[in-house]
């Protein structure tokens, strides 16, 4: 099922290559590195949303206003990782996803204040709203 008109969903602020995973869509099955070695990536979800980054840099700083929430999980994933090619990712883009595994935002150039506002809209609250 592919819920891509959801109003919790961001809409995307840049275009994004043909059949890349969109807001709506669940994540494609995959493996990452974990601290137990490679594991499927649905481990790195509980009840919590999860960023999936596809860069390199340590501390990116549009991350910075999001780890305030508790309920976000980083995964960094390469991005010339099979994950990466799956989704359409490139270098330094990043996905919000949903903690039932469907993405719920993405962002090619992530900027600071853009995954805050994007996780309040998949909590259904408006930019007024604290």
């Amino acid at each position: 099922m592919v819920y891509a008109d959801s109003v919790l969903n961001t809409p995307d602020d840049a275009a994004w290559p043909e059949n890349s995973t969109a807001p709506g869509e669940i994540l494609p099955p995959a493996y990452v590195s974990g601290p137990r070695g490679k594991e499927p990536l649905y481990k790195a979800f509980d009840d919590d949303f999860v960023v999936l980054y596809f860069g390199s840099v340590p501390e990116p700083g549009w991350l910075r206003d999001a780890q305030i929430h508790q309920e976000i999980h980083l995964v960094r994933v390469g991005a010339d990782s099979p994950l990466a090619k799956a989704m359409g990712a490139r270098e330094n883009a990043a996905f919000l996803v949903r903690p039932d595994m469907y993405v719920c935002a993405r962002w090619l150039v992530p900027a600071p204040g853009k995954l805050v506002r994007a996780l309040r809209r998949a909590h259904g609250q408006n930019e007024g709203d604290q």
